[in-house]
């Protein structure tokens, strides 16, 4: 199979990566169903943006309110993975979180490798003590979301997911 993305994370991330064994336990691929919901109502350009189409019906901000296209994404693109677990999806230990954030964070990387060939796009993966998000956005010249130095961030564990255009 093709290399569809790059990967990075910073030290915190690489702990609980570690510790919950996500590279390797089959069960935390599984996607949740409302998650999974999100992604298969597939993706739209608008405006130069590309977003969740599942999203982009509750975007009423303009790209304009943004200082850039990327922002305007990152914000559009925002899910909270909280937000779609049910009490009997959760732990005490609260790593379901993470893991279905990982687990659509590689969708996204999967659908967007396939929908758009020549594109390239990052997806970061946030786990902190408000929960886990998810966001994404086309790599653009002179355009960042995040720091290339994810240690930066010392109170969340982050994942960066970088696609490669094939």
């Amino acid at each position: 199979m093709e290399k569809l993305t790059e990967i990075r994370m910073n030290s915190r991330m690489q702990e609980l990566y570690r510790a919950a064994e996500l590279a390797t336990t089959p069960r935390k691929q599984t996607l949740n169903n409302k998650l999974a919901a999100l992604l298969n109502s597939g993706f739209v350009r608008t405006g130069g943006a590309y977003l969740l189409k599942t999203q982009a019906k509750f975007s009423k901000t303009p790209t304009t309110s943004f200082q850039d296209l990327t922002g305007y994404e990152c914000f559009v693109n925002h899910i909270h993975i909280d937000d779609y677990l049910t009490d009997m999806d959760t732990d005490p230990n609260q790593l379901i979180n993470l893991e279905q954030g990982i687990a659509f964070a590689r969708r996204i990387v999967e659908e967007l490798a396939s929908s758009f060939l020549q594109e390239r796009f990052t997806i970061i993966v946030a786990y902190g003590q408000s929960g886990c998000s998810v966001r994404f956005h086309l790599m653009r010249s002179g355009e960042r979301w995040i720091s290339d130095n994810l240690d930066d961030y010392e109170e969340e564990a982050l994942l960066v997911l970088e696609t490669l255009p094939h």
